[in-house]
């Protein structure tokens, strides 16, 4: 499951938070404001399937939040400041990582809120 927040320009700014086959969830960002390809990424530890993500952004920084309830959020996975500035975009989708095999995903509960 991915989670994805893109400011689209030239430059493709981008941050998305992905849970791995490993059960693993990573954190991958790209910051630059030229065409150089700077792609980054940090682990953020183990989750289980299914799992409640929750991004929370305030001013440049990003949170990630996990709850296995979707009530209990805890301290956050990761904050990382971008400066995406004026408007974004975000966009929910499903990658198997594999290119002979197919994901299916169920996205429930999805809330947007300015706060």
């Amino acid at each position: 499951m991915h989670f994805h927040i893109q400011k689209r320009d030239s430059t493709a700014r981008a941050i998305r938070f992905q849970v791995e086959a490993s059960g693993d969830l990573v954190c991958r960002w790209r910051n630059k404001t030229n065409d150089q390809d700077d792609n980054q990424s940090k682990e953020l530890g183990k989750v289980s399937l299914p799992v409640h993500l929750q991004m929370s952004r305030k001013g440049n920084d990003i949170q990630v939040f996990t709850s296995s309830d979707g009530q209990d959020w805890g301290e956050p996975r990761m904050t990382h400041s971008a400066a995406f500035g004026g408007e974004s975009r975000i966009g929910l989708f499903v990658c198997s990582g594999n290119t002979f095999a197919s994901s299916t995903a169920t996205f429930e509960n999805i809330a947007i809120s300015s706060r």
